[in-house]
């Protein structure tokens, strides 16, 4: 009796033991769950290969993005039409650096699709081929067959720069040209002059078959107030951040701590030239990021007074409001 007894103690033992381990293995299970619901979220990066996009490319290089908890995956695209179409489409979830009037565009046939993070800053040049004997005037580009970038957007950019510096808007030749052949159809002769970005002017100046006609940014001075060309921009997809909680935030953290890198003494340009873009590392000294403006601290200002040209142009419906594009209190 006394042994039967023994053994449903023991029994009962046993089995409140083996209550108690599951119990503990769960807890234990429980506690290492945050690390799996915190694997990093994949984030889908479209990007030009230019020199404003260097924040992204310190980001990529330096492993901020996944500091933040994203796993990045670059995509190159060949022109901001074609990155802001894949950002629409879902391809992508966030635009590193492509034109900021493409990502206006977008805005003002569907609010919904994007929300600007940032604006990159670029620099317009007006190169005329080496062979023009020097020195070489806006108006003496009369006739001539001037490359620019594709897209409706920076055709009407070049025309309205150079005609408000004299040259006669009937005799404006303007030939879009992927940026891979700007500095080929200079140096060949198949265009006389360029319209273009920076760092293009600077190659075609230092490889000496490309001069300056002139040093201001004609975008700027005319159109501007002289502030900066605002010619780039950080965009994300809204259905992204919506299922991605604090990612906005994350990703203009992340941005703002590559700015702050480039910003150092020590900084070095060209190993992220060389890696990233079409620009040769050679040149990098020669070279100067313009900067950036991020999340709440965007230059509402120089961004209004672009707005106001795109509407004047009728590249953006008159109706267009810039806050449709920002996240909440971006712009005041």
């Amino acid at each position: 009796m006394r042994s039967s007894l023994s053994r449903r103690i023991a029994a009962a033992c046993l089995g409140a033991a083996f209550v108690i381990l599951v119990a503990c293995g769960e807890q234990e299970q429980r506690a290492v769950q945050p690390e799996t619901e915190g694997a990093p979220v994949e984030i889908r990066i479209g990007y030009l290969r230019v020199l404003s996009g260097l924040p992204l490319y310190v980001a990529l290089d330096k492993g901020l993005f996944r500091q933040a908890g994203f796993s990045p995956k670059p995509v190159v695209f060949r022109s901001s039409d074609l990155a802001f179409k894949a950002l629409e489409r879902g391809e992508i979830d966030l635009v590193g650096v492509a034109g900021l009037s493409q990502a206006l565009q977008v805005v003002a046939s569907d609010p919904s699709v994007l929300e600007l993070l940032g604006v990159l800053y670029s620099s317009t040049a007006l190169v005329a081929s080496s062979n023009a004997l020097p020195p070489i005037a806006v108006t003496d580009l009369g006739g001539t067959d001037i490359g620019i970038f594709p897209g409706s957007v920076f055709g009407r950019y070049a025309r309205e720069a150079l005609t408000a510096e004299g040259l006669p808007a009937e005799s404006l030749q303007l030939v879009p040209l992927p940026p891979p052949l700007q500095l080929q159809s200079l140096k060949d002769g198949s265009v006389a002059a360029l319209f273009t970005l920076e760092p293009i002017g600077a190659t075609a100046v230092a490889d000496g078959f490309g001069q300056y006609v002139t040093k201001d940014d004609l975008f700027t001075k005319h159109f501007l107030g002289g502030a900066k060309f605002p010619g780039g921009c950080i965009a994300v997809r809204r259905s992204f951040s919506k299922r991605t909680p604090g990612a906005s935030d994350k990703i203009v953290n992340v941005f703002r701590t590559a700015v702050e890198e480039i910003s150092t003494a020590e900084f070095e340009m060209s190993p992220y030239l060389q890696k990233y873009t079409l620009v040769r590392s050679d040149l990098a000294s020669q070279l100067t990021f313009e900067g950036a403006s991020l999340g709440n601290d965007m230059e509402a200002q120089t961004l209004q007074l672009l707005v106001a040209r795109l509407k004047e142009w009728e590249i953006l419906d008159a109706a267009f409001d810039i806050q449709n594009a920002m996240p909440l209190d971006a712009v005041d």
